[in-house]
């Protein structure tokens, strides 16, 4: 075989696997054109995917402090109307007990007059107008203390002397004006006179 054929015989093999060679290398370009747009299409949806839990996270924490701003309000709300109950029930008690008051001054003023009538056709009227007084204040909750005979008690009494008697020391022997309480708040303590305990020239 001649030389130049040999020659063109290697030859024409290296030209055929450089050709396998290109062939080769253009359907791994394809194979890797085709596998990256699904890589990149992988790689937006784990990344899609990432931003949706974050989302979801922040949501929840709003959710969770919007939440516990309307307790604190509704909280707020409640007290607001407890304090405004206990303010409005504090005035009208404040309100009611200067009335009172000013009632049992007349009261005291009609009784004294009474007293002064005595037996007088004048004093029953009277009587009639201080015993419905009596009971209109008491059904407001008012009521009266008239310790008469009973030991002196320092809470509800003002011992105005203290006198030489055969009752017992401390006992009650006159109540010079009554005492008053409202719904278990004393108004007025009683002014009394007490015994010593002490009849007269003992020492």
């Amino acid at each position: 075989m001649r030389p130049k054929m040999i020659m063109e015989a290697i030859m024409g093999k290296q030209r055929d696997q450089q050709a396998d060679e290109r062939e080769k290398e253009r359907e791994a370009a394809d194979a890797r054109a085709e596998d990256t747009p699904e890589d990149a299409a992988g790689q937006d949806g784990d990344q899609d995917a990432s931003k949706d839990v974050n989302k979801d996270g922040d949501r929840d924490e709003e959710i969770r402090e919007l939440r516990e701003q309307l307790m604190r309000v509704q909280a707020e709300f409640e007290n607001a109307g407890k304090r405004r109950e206990r303010e409005a029930e504090q005035l009208r008690k404040f309100l009611l007990e200067s009335f009172v008051k000013e009632m049992l001054e007349i009261k005291d003023n009609l009784e004294r007059v009474l007293e002064g009538l005595g037996d007088d056709k004048d004093g029953e009227g009277l009587g009639m107008v201080v015993d419905q007084l009596s009971r209109v204040l008491a059904q407001h909750g008012v009521e009266e203390i008239c310790p008469q005979g009973e030991i002196f008690d320092p809470e509800l009494h003002e011992a105005m002397s203290k006198v030489d008697d055969k009752l017992a020391a401390d006992t009650i022997i006159n109540v010079v004006q009554k005492g008053y309480r409202l719904h278990e708040r004393l108004l007025r303590p009683a002014r009394v006179i007490i015994s010593s305990g002490k009849t007269a020239g003992e020492a």
